[in-house]
Order: structure tokens, then C-alpha cells, then sequence
């Protein structure tokens, strides 16, 4: 296992992963959950999209901040992002019989298939 310290949407930490990245050859997820701001759930989205495979998911967590009014003050956060992102990649859907499996849930719209 590798543990990457530092900002997920830094150069030296994407380094890292790519270079894991190009040792697999098997199916990638990827799974979003660090600082939930919309500007860094947008540049993770745009740096990490691309290592998921086809048929695999990029799960985008707690995009419930933008849906409770206790997040209010945390807002935009990764449902703007997801919304955004879609808008202008369409190699990925949300893939509803994931987000809406449950009646409550800390992703809405937060499973990404990749086409």
C-alpha cells in the first residue's frame, strides 16, 4: 500500500499517482474525498477523472453540503462541481441506481460511471 501525504490536486502528489496509475492494468476507481470546495472538487475532478476505466466509477463524496442547510456556510461545494463537470465531459453519467439506492445519502449525484 502507498500512503500520499500533501494536497490531492498538487503536481507532486498527481506525479505519485500517475506513476501508480501506469503499473496497473486492472480496473480504476477513483474516490473523491478530500477538501469539499468546489474549486478543488473541480480541479481533482479534471485531474483524476481520466485515470478511471471504462465501466468503473469516480465517486464524488458529500455532495450533501450543497443540499443541508447546515453545510450553508461550506457552500459551493461537490454537487456544483459534479453538475459543472458533466455539463462539458461526457465520458462520464451519474449512475442513479447507485445515488439513489437510498433514501439518505452523503453523495447525491455522486457516482460517476465512466462511459
Amino acid at each position: 500500500m502507498t500512503v500520499l501525504i500533501g494536497d490531492s490536486a498538487s503536481e507532486p502528489i498527481l506525479s505519485a499517482v500517475r506513476a501508480e496509475v501506469a503499473k496497473t492494468n486492472g480496473p480504476i476507481l477513483v474516490i473523491l474525498d478530500s477538501d469539499h470546495s468546489e474549486p478543488h472538487v473541480t480541479k481533482e475532478l479534471h485531474n483524476y477523472a481520466s485515470f478511471v476505466t471504462s465501466g468503473s466509477y469516480c465517486l464524488v463524496q458529500d455532495g450533501v453540503i450543497d443540499t443541508l442547510e447546515i453545510f450553508s456556510s461550506a457552500r459551493p461545494g461537490p454537487l456544483v462541481s459534479i453538475e459543472k463537470y458533466l455539463a462539458h465531459d461526457k465520458r462520464f453519467e451519474i449512475d442513479t441506481t447507485k445515488t439513489n439506492r437510498f433514501l439518505i445519502t452523503h453523495h447525491p449525484k455522486g457516482w460517476l460511471r465512466r462511459l
